[in-house]
């Protein structure tokens, strides 16, 4: 959020803006913080100025490895204490979705990365999964359903919340279009994996006259859509199969004709 300061350990401020506007300083400022952070006591690490019963909430420096990059993170099971307006705010996951899914359906890395357990198989070929008849565990949720599994449906829920689209912020305000929420919930695909894969590779957004959407999933589709099942997320009007494979879609609102996409049954 544009104006959000972070208090470094030590007591230096820094803008959180810079993750978007100055990346290398941003980079250069955490990793500088992130040793002193990690044997900081709690008062003493990066922190906003978001405040519950009178403390400060603190903040984790972390490290991806997989892209050598530095971010910092909330503390967990601490973002629905900060303020609806902060970009570390998180909902509740007892008053989303999520309360109905048993402990290990949905796992948050020390990164803030997520793996979730899907109800289908990624893989479009290779035998059938079998059928899981464990029973399910006692629910410390009295009348609330618990699963196992996350369906499709689910996962639509989770990248829909992981995006920050689930609450509004003042910021959205004539910015929240349906190209820059596609964009967002692309981006958010890139932090949840499942069945060792991250959901971005296999994620296609389309929106009507975003050249950057087609062009993503014309390549997915060449590339993953012969052995994988894909995510397809948009505006869709109408999918329309023929019989050499093939199928061609209409975006609601297009106007110009059939988008032709090649696909393998």
């Amino acid at each position: 959020m544009t104006g959000t300061i972070i208090i470094l350990p030590g007591g230096e401020r820094f803008q959180f803006e810079w993750r978007r506007t100055d990346p290398e300083r941003w980079e250069r400022r955490l990793k500088a913080k992130y040793d002193e952070s990690r044997s900081a006591d709690r008062s003493d690490k990066a922190r906003c100025l978001c405040q519950h019963r009178g403390a400060a909430l603190p903040l984790q420096i972390r490290y991806r490895a997989d892209s050598h990059s530095y971010h910092l993170a909330v503390w967990p099971n601490e973002g629905p204490l900060h303020e609806k307006t902060c970009p570390f705010y998180k909902p509740d996951p007892e008053k989303s979705g999520r309360a109905s899914y048993v402990n290990g359906v949905i796992r948050e890395g020390e990164d803030g990365d997520v793996a979730v357990t899907l109800s289908i198989g990624l893989r479009r070929k290779g035998p059938p999964r079998p059928v899981d008849d464990t029973p399910l565990p006692a629910s410390d949720r009295p009348g609330q359903a618990r699963q196992r599994r996350m369906t499709p449906l689910g996962l639509l829920h989770l990248l829909w919340e992981r995006a920050g689209l689930t609450e509004w912020r003042p910021q959205f305000a004539r910015h929240r279009t349906p190209t820059v929420a596609l964009t967002r919930i692309a981006s958010a695909g890139t932090r949840i994996r499942a069945q060792g894969r991250l959901i971005s590779d296999l994620l296609c957004p389309v929106a009507p006259g975003h050249e950057k959407f087609g062009r993503r999933l014309h390549a997915i589709v060449r590339t993953e859509g012969k052995e994988n099942h894909l995510f397809l997320i948009g505006f869709v009007e109408a999918l329309e199969p023929d019989p050499r494979g093939n199928f061609t879609m209409a975006l609601n609102g297009q106007r110009d004709g059939y988008l032709s996409i090649g696909t393998q049954k």
